[in-house]
């Protein structure tokens, strides 16, 4: 799921709502900016 430039994988899938909040959570742990595409 992660690769050299980010997480990958279908949306809905691998890439779940779930997942994403747990990694925003992480993310927002060590940083105050992250960008999403």
């Amino acid at each position: 799921m992660f690769g050299t430039s980010g997480i990958r994988g279908r949306v809905g899938e691998s890439v779940t709502a779930a997942v994403a909040l747990d990694v925003g959570r992480a993310v927002g742990t060590e940083t105050d900016r992250v960008v999403v595409g």
